[in-house]
C-alpha cells in the first residue's frame, strides 16, 4: 500500500495537524491531492483524493459544509484537510460530528502551513511508490517469461507465483483438473487439494461463473480461509482458474498484480498446450480413421506414422468405443454436445491413460469416441477402462452420460475393424442395459448373434417378430418398440419401465397387451419373452453401425 492518512500525520507532512474525526479510516490510501476552494473541483473526484481547503466553499453556510462532508464521504475520498484562518475561524462542530458519523478522516492544520509543503512530499511519495510498483511488475514479468523461455510449464509457474505471494496456489482448467499447484509447506499439498476439490464438488456451478475474479471461504482444518480466484481467459469455452488461499497472510496490491501477471503467462501456456494437444490429436485421429475405415494398402507406412506418435502397432491391441447420450430427454439438439465438449472429452480420456504404457489413439465421431490401445498390461488396461465412464460423468455433470464398449484383442491391423464393430455393439449394449462398460466377453448370446450377423436367417428372424411392431408404431406414431426395449431393460418390471418412460404403469401394461395382439406373443409366457428378447438383440446386432 502507498502513503496513507496515518503516514502524513506521523511524519510531520501536516505540521501539527490534528485528526478531528474519522479515525476508523486512518489507513485510507492517498492517490491524489487536490485543493478545494470552488465547487467545480468536485466533478474531478474519482476516489482516494486528499482534499485541502481553507473553507471558502462553506464560509457563509454551515449546512453547505455538512452537505459537503456527506458528498465527499460517498465519493470515498481519502480525507479532508481544513486550514482555518483566512475564511473561517474554527471548523464548525456540526461538520466534525458529520465527518465522524460518515467515518471520513477530518484534519485541522495550522493556518500558516503552506499547501506546497503538504502537496510536494505526498506527490514525491506517490511517484516513488508507483515507480516501485512498476519496477516490481517488470521484475515479476521477467521472472515469469524466463520460466517460459527455459521450457517451464504451469507447475513451474505455480511454484514461482506461490513464492512471490507467500501463499498456496492451485491452477485448474475448466474441467477441474489441477494443472499446477504449490503449497507452503509442501507436505500440505494433498490435504489442501482435497479440501478445494470437495468445495468444488459441492459447488458444481462454480466453473460456470463468468466473473474475472471472485472470492469464497474455503473450509479447511476447522477454519474458513479466504480464497481469491482469477479466471484465465485462453479459450472462450474453456477458461482456466488460479486459486490463491490466504493461508499465511492477506493479499496486498502487489500480490494481486503478480497474480494477474501470472494469469497472462498461464493463458499463453494453456493456449500452447491446447494447440499442441489438438495437433497431436488430429494426427492420431487421422491415423485411427485410416486403420479402422481405410484400405490399409501400406501397413508399414501406417506403422511408421504410429511410431511418430509413440504408438506401437506391432503389439496386440484392442478397440474401445465410448457412446454418449444427453441427460435431457426433451431436447434432442443437446445430444452429446460433441462440438463444444470434444476437446475436453479427448483431453480427459488422454489424462486417464497418461500412466498406461504403450500409448493411445483417439478420434471423435458424432456421438462417440473411438480409441485404439495396446494390451501391454491387460489387467491394468481393464481396470482403467472400467474407470473411464464414471470419471467422464463426474467431469461433465448435467451435460451427457457415457457408455463404453470394448472389442476383443487383435494383432493384425485389418482385424481391428472387427474389434471396432464388437466395441460399438458393446457400447450400444451398455446404453441399452444402462451399464457403464461392456466387454465383448460379457455379451453372452449377443456374441453368437454377432457371428451370425451376415446370415439371412438372422434378418428373417428379426423381421418376423419386430417388423409388425415397427409398422404399427410408424402408422400410429406409437412407442411400442421403445416400451418393449425398456421393459426388458428393467427386468420385466412394470413400475420401473413406467418410471423410465415417464408414463403410468397401466399405460405400459396396455402397450404390452397391444404387442400381444400384433405378434401373438404373450409377454407373461417365458418362451414368448425369450423370443422377443432375442429379436431385440438381433435388431441391435444388425443395426450395429
Amino acid at each position: 500500500m502507498g502513503i496513507t492518512i496515518k503516514n502524513i500525520l506521523e511524519d510531520g507532512t501536516l505540521g501539527n495537524g490534528t485528526l478531528l474525526a474519522g479515525g476508523e479510516n486512518i489507513n485510507n490510501e492517498i492517490k491524489m491531492v487536490l485543493i478545494l476552494e470552488v465547487p467545480s473541483v468536485l466533478r474531478w473526484i474519482k476516489g482516494g483524493e486528499l482534499l485541502l481547503t481553507a473553507g471558502f466553499v462553506f464560509k457563509d453556510d454551515i449546512n453547505m459544509g455538512v452537505k459537503l462532508i456527506r458528498d465527499l464521504a460517498r465519493q470515498k475520498i481519502a480525507g479532508l484537510v481544513i486550514k482555518p484562518g483566512q475564511y473561517i475561524k474554527e471548523i464548525p462542530q456540526e461538520m466534525i460530528d458529520c465527518a465522524e458519523e460518515m467515518n471520513l478522516p477530518l484534519i485541522k492544520i495550522p493556518s500558516r502551513l503552506p499547501y506546497a509543503d503538504i502537496i510536494l512530499p505526498i506527490f514525491e511519495n506517490i511517484v516513488s511508490e508507483q515507480y516501485s510498483q512498476l519496477k516490481r511488475v517488470h521484475e515479476v514479468q521477467e521472472k515469469f517469461f524466463s520460466i517460459l523461455l527455459q521450457g517451464g510449464d504451469i507447475e513451474n509457474i505455480s511454484h514461482l507465483l506461490s513464492s512471490l505471494i507467500e501463499n498456496p496456489v492451485l491452477i485448474l482448467d475448466s474441467s477441474g483438473n489441477i494443472k499446477g499447484k504449490s503449497m507452503v509447506p509442501r507436505e500440505e499439498h494433498d490435504e489442501l487439494t482435497k479440501a478445494l476439490q470437495e468445495y468444488l464438488d459441492n459447488n458444481p456451478e462454480f466453473f460456470k461463473n463468468k466473473k474475472n475474479r471472485t472470492t469464497f471461504s474455503l473450509p479447511w482444518r476447522g477454519k474458513l480461509y479466504n480464497t481469491f480466484v482469477v479466471r484465465v481467459e485462453y479459450n472462450l469455452k474453456n477458461p482456466g482458474f488460479i486459486f490463491v488461499v490466504e493461508y499465511f497472510q492477506a493479499l496486498d496490491q502487489q500480490d494481486c498484480l503478480a497474480i494477474y501477471q501470472a494469469s497472462t503467462i498461464i493463458a499463453l501456456e494453456l493456449k500452447k498446450e491446447r494447440a499442441v494437444f489438438e495437433a497431436e490429436q488430429r494426427l492420431g485421429s487421422d491415423l485411427l480413421e485410416d486403420i479402422l475405415f481405410g484400405t490399409i494398402e501400406d501397413p508399414q507406412g501406417i506403422k511408421r506414422r504410429a511410431s511418430f506418435l509413440n504408438f506401437n502397432l506391432t503389439q496386440k491391441k484392442t478397440v474401445f468405443v465410448i457412446r454418449s447420450s444427453s441427460l435431457d430427454p426433451i431436447d434432442p439438439e443437446r445430444e452429446f454436445y460433441l462440438d463444444n465438449l470434444k476437446f475436453d472429452i479427448l483431453k480427459n480420456i488422454t489424462g486417464i491413460f497418461k500412466d498406461y504404457p504403450g500409448g493411445i489413439l483417439l478420434s471423435a465421431r458424432r456421438n462417440r469416441i473411438l480409441g485404439i490401445i495396446n494390451e501391454k498390461n491387460p489387467e491394468m488396461l481393464e481396470q482403467i477402462l472400467k474407470e473411464v465412464p464414471g470419471k467422464l460423468d463426474e467431469v461433465f455433470q448435467g451435460d451427457a452420460k457415457f457408455y463404453l464398449g470394448v472389442g476383443r484383442t487383435r494383432e493384425d491391423l485389418k482385424e481391428l475393424r472387427t474389434s471396432y464393430k464388437e466395441a460399438l455393439l458393446c457400447a450400444r449394449v451398455s446404453e441399452q442395459l444402462n451399464t457403464k462398460i461392456t466387454l465383448h466377453d460379457q455379451l453372452g448370446v449377443i456374441e453368437l448373434l454377432f457371428e451370425l450377423r451376415n446370415s439371412p436367417a438372422l434378418t428373417r428372424y428379426k423381421k418376423r417378430y419386430l417388423d409388425p411392431i415397427q409398422k404399427y408404431d410408424q402408422k400410429n406414431k406409437g412407442e411400442l418398440l421403445k416400451t418393449l426395449q425398456a421393459y426388458f431393460k428393467n427386468d420385466l418390471n412394470l413400475l420401473k419401465t413406467a418410471q423410465e418412460l415417464f408414463i403410468h404403469k397401466n399405460t405400459v401394461n396396455y402397450r404390452l397387451q397391444k404387442i400381444h395382439q400384433i405378434t401373438g406373443l404373450n409377454l407373461k409366457n417365458y418362451e414368448d419373452q425369450a423370443t422377443l428378447n432375442l429379436a431385440l438383440k438381433a435388431d441391435m446386432v444388425l443395426n450395429n453401425r
